[in-house]
C-alpha cells in the first residue's frame, strides 16, 4: 500500500467482528476502522455481495483513488429497498468500514452517508416495500391443496448497532418483525450445520483431504446443501408445479430441485447433486422423500460430510394465518454419520419476485478487470 493510501486510516478504536459471511470477516482487518470520502463511480447490485464503487479523495485534495466496497447481497439489498439510484455516479458519498487484509483499495461496508445528508448502516430496511408478506396468496389451489406455490423467503435481519458493525451472527442481528415490536434481541445468522452428528471414520477419512478454497461450494459460487440455502442470507426462493412435478428453485445459488409426484419409488442407480426426490400429500403436508446424492458437505466450517448413502425425508406445510411454509426433515447417513440430523426452518410468502442468482463474485479482485485496471501502480 503507498503512502497516499495510507492516509485514509483513521483508527478509532478496536471493535470485534466475529468470523461469519460469504466469505469470512477474516479477509477484513477488523481493528482498522476506515473512512472514505469520495465521489461514486459505479454500482453493481449483484449476489454474493454488491459493490458501490468510488474515487476517493486524498486528505491534500487534489488526488483520488479508485475504491470498491462490499455490501450484502444485492437481492436482499432489493429486499431491504436499496436499489441503484442510491449510488448515483458522481454523488458525494462517505463510507465507513474496514478494510481488505489483502486486496488492495477494497472494504467492507458499514455505514454509508449520502450526498444529501442521510446515512444508513449496511442493514438499515429503507422501505416497508418488501418486507410485508404479499397478502393476496390464496389458502388453497383450485383443486384443494395448500397453496405452497409462489415466492417464499425468509424473514429479514437488521442490525441491532446502529453503526452496521456489530453484525457478524453472534448477537448483532434480529428478526425485523422484532425490531417493528420492540422486542428485538441478538440472534445468529441460522447458517445451519449438523449440530451433535458424529462423523464415522469414513468421513474423517473424506473429510481428511478437505482444502477450503478449493472445496468450500460458497467460494467457488456453487450452492451448499438443501437445507442452509433454502434460508441463507434470506433470498427469495420459488415454488412452481410444472406437469406431474413440483420444482423449487432457491435464491441462493442458484440450486434447482425436482420432485416426481407421480412415483411411488425410487428408480434404481439413480444419482445426482441434489438427488433425486419422489412426493406425496399426506393430508396438507406435502412430503418429500430424496436418496441418490452425491457426496456433499452439510458445514464447510468443520467440515461435516454427507455421503451417496444419504437419505432426506421433508415435510413441508403451509400456515396461511401467517402466511408461512414450515419445513422439518430428517436425514440419516450409515456411511458418514452416526445418528439421526434432524432441522426445521420456515419461509414467508415474498411480495418480491424470484430471481436468478447468477453469482458474480468479484470478490476475487481477478474477477473484476476494470478495477484492477483503475488502481494504482506501486
Amino acid at each position: 500500500m503507498n503512502s497516499k493510501s495510507q492516509l485514509f486510516f483513521i483508527l478509532l478504536g478496536f471493535f470485534s467482528l466475529p468470523a461469519f459471511s460469504h466469505h469470512g470477516m477474516g479477509s477484513f482487518n477488523a481493528s482498522v476502522n476506515l473512512v472514505l470520502t469520495g465521489i461514486v463511480s459505479d454500482v453493481a447490485l449483484v449476489n454474493p455481495h454488491a459493490y458501490v464503487y468510488l474515487d476517493a479523495i486524498l486528505d491534500d485534495n487534489e488526488d483520488i483513488e479508485p475504491w470498491r466496497c462490499e455490501m450484502r447481497a444485492g437481492t436482499v439489498l432489493r429486499r431491504s429497498g436499496w436499489s441503484e439510484e442510491l449510488f448515483l455516479e458522481g454523488d458525494a458519498i462517505t463510507i465507513e468500514g474496514i478494510p481488505d487484509r489483502t486486496e488492495p483499495n477494497s472494504c467492507y461496508v458499514a455505514t454509508v452517508k449520502f450526498a444529501d445528508g442521510t446515512s444508513t448502516d449496511r442493514y438499515t430496511q429503507l422501505s416497508a416495500k418488501n418486507t410485508t408478506m404479499a397478502d393476496d396468496h390464496a389458502a388453497l389451489t383450485a383443486d384443494g391443496r395448500p397453496n405452497i406455490f409462489g415466492d417464499w423467503a425468509a424473514e429479514q435481519r437488521v442490525s441491532v448497532d446502529p453503526r452496521g458493525i456489530d453484525i457478524a451472527g453472534r448477537g448483532g442481528l434480529a428478526l425485523l418483525s422484532d425490531v417493528q415490536s420492540g422486542m428485538a434481541m441478538g440472534m445468529g445468522m441460522g447458517a445451519g450445520g449438523a449440530v451433535g452428528l458424529r462423523p464415522t471414520a469414513a468421513m474423517r477419512a473424506a473429510a481428511a483431504g478437505y482444502v477450503e478454497a478449493r472445496d468450500n461450494p460458497r467460494k467457488n459460487c456453487r450452492p451448499t446443501n438443501i437445507f442452509n440455502d433454502w434460508t441463507f442470507d434470506q433470498h427469495v426462493n420459488q415454488i412452481t408445479e410444472e406437469g406431474d412435478t413440483i420444482v423449487m428453485k432457491y435464491g441462493m445459488m442458484d440450486l434447482m430441485r425436482t420432485i416426481h409426484m407421480n412415483q411411488a419409488k425410487h428408480p434404481g442407480n439413480v444419482q445426482s447433486t441434489w438427488g433425486h426426490s419422489i412426493g406425496r400429500w399426506e393430508g396438507e403436508v406435502l412430503v418429500v422423500d430424496t436418496v441418490g446424492f452425491e457426496s456433499g458437505l452439510l458445514n464447510f466450517r468443520v467440515p461435516i460430510m454427507y455421503s451417496e448413502q444419504f437419505h432426506v425425508v421433508e415435510r413441508f406445510s403451509y400456515d396461511h394465518e401467517r402466511r408461512t411454509l414450515s419445513r422439518a426433515w430428517v436425514a440419516e447417513d450409515p456411511l458418514y454419520l452416526q445418528g439421526t440430523y434432524m432441522g426445521q426452518d420456515e419461509v414467508q410468502v415474498s411480495d418480491l419476485a424470484y430471481e436468478p442468482y447468477d453469482c458474480d463474485d468479484r470478490v476475487k479482485i481477478e474477477n473484476d478487470p476494470s478495477f484492477l485496471d483503475r488502481l494504482p501502480s506501486e
